[in-house]
């Protein structure tokens, strides 16, 4: 039994430190403990253990690209390479610290758990900026309805496709500041289609590609199409934020329910732990 425990710790300790280091700044929660000089000594081995791993990263073109994407869609400062090496050094050690295990104890269950605590814990970069990228859609397309319809006013106040873009992002919200102010400085290098068609990728959800075919579209037409355009557009957004709120509104009493449940599970089993204890040492004693 006490081999169960000291692996369910170094697990803890394991996810502790490592979802503390690898995030997109690069700051290390460990510092705030245990310093050495101007830099923390377990930053210094995370590093190392880091660099490590990376020389024995090897990925297909296919694979580098679509981590570029994702770590530039969520703004992280992380390259393709850094995100595979913590796949390498998280798998590994949770793999070869639980097999130690396993094999010191003579305990083929921890073995066989070593293998699934090691792909768990090789899949959780990917995964971890995979939730990053849904959770900015999610919220892209909560607040896009907005920014698009700040957009439209402007155009429909007679200003130019450029200046509209330049004075909407300066009230653009937080969610969507990195991409607007990418749009803001693509328009100063390339056309406005084409800055716009990157606003739509990064973005990500199909309402600012929608937007942006629209957009387009009513460049290429007379000011009365065009606000025309802009009019059907708008109807569009106000659907979308209405279709947003009930969907938040739905969502609540589910999460609610959710963590009631917990509780309740929780409360329920937690005596029944207490009988079965209870019972197992009551059966010892009579043996």
């Amino acid at each position: 039994m006490l081999q169960y425990v000291i692996a369910l710790l170094f697990l803890l300790v394991l996810y502790w430190a490592f979802a503390s280091i690898f995030v997109s700044e690069k700051k290390y929660r460990s510092q705030a403990y245990v310093t050495n000089g101007k830099q923390a000594t377990w930053k210094q081995v995370a590093e190392m253990m880091e660099g490590a791993a990376k020389k024995k990263v090897k990925l297909s073109h296919n694979q580098k690209d679509v981590l570029e994407k994702m770590l530039y869609r969520v703004g992280w400062k992380e390259a393709p390479e850094d995100i595979a090496a913590q796949q390498l050094m998280l798998g590994g050690i949770a793999m070869v610290g639980l097999s130690l295990f396993g094999i010191f104890s003579g305990s083929t269950v921890l073995l066989f758990f070593a293998v699934v605590a090691g792909f768990v814990f090789y899949r959780y970069p990917v995964n971890r900026l995979k939730k990053a990228v849904a959770y900015k859609e999610k919220q892209a397309s909560i607040y896009l309805p907005d920014f698009i319809e700040l957009l439209i006013l402007l155009f429909s106040a007679g200003l130019t496709p450029y200046e509209a873009i330049k004075r909407a992002t300066e009230q653009s919200p937080d969610v969507l500041r990195l991409d607007c102010e990418r749009l803001s400085n693509d328009l100063d290098i390339m056309t406005e289609q084409q800055a716009l068609n990157r606003f739509a990728e990064n973005v990500g959800i199909g309402a600012a590609k929608r937007f942006v075919f629209a957009m387009k579209q009513a460049m290429d037409m007379s000011k009365k199409e065009a606000n025309q355009i802009f009019n059907r557009q708008s109807v569009l957004m106000r659907e979308m934020r209405i279709q947003n709120q009930r969907k938040i509104i739905k969502e609540r009493p589910a999460r609610l329910q959710l963590i009631s449940s917990g509780v309740y599970a929780f409360v329920l089993l937690l005596p029944i732990a207490i009988i079965g204890v209870a019972f197992v040492k009551s059966m010892g004693a009579m043996i």
